[in-house]
């Protein structure tokens, strides 16, 4: 049986957020931009020493100059993002919006289905 693992620190939470978003900024500070379009809990592992990685690039779309419009949305219900999902254009801010979500989550342990109906804002307060 494997032992359930102990939650976070405050700290190891910080520690994994920053590096995933030093990845994301190393993904997107290309000259042709790299993004991602799948950021998740799921597709962010943290090391034994609470190093991230950000994984899982099936979905990712380089973004050639003029080229920011997508065939078709992708990504994970919940963490994508709502101009994205709604213009079918895809930009870093799309990357930046979901990797919010995860923050929100991973700071506040609530899961993102409980955005639905309500304005971020109220979820955050």
């Amino acid at each position: 049986m494997i032992a359930p693992l102990d939650p976070l620190s405050l700290r190891q939470r910080l520690r994994l957020a920053q590096g995933a978003a030093e990845g994301l900024a190393y993904l997107h500070g290309f000259g042709t931009p790299i993004i991602h379009r799948d950021i998740k809990p799921a597709n962010i592992l943290g090391t034994a020493d609470m190093h991230a990685k950000v994984t899982d690039f099936g979905l990712l779309k380089l973004l050639t100059h003029g080229d920011a419009d997508a065939n078709r949305v992708a990504g994970t219900p919940g963490y994508v993002d709502p101009d994205y999902n709604r213009t079918n254009i895809i930009t870093a801010r799309s990357d930046v919006f979901s990797f919010g979500i995860v923050l929100l989550e991973l700071l506040s342990g609530q899961l993102p289905h409980k955005l639905q109906g309500s304005h971020i804002r109220e979820w955050v307060v």
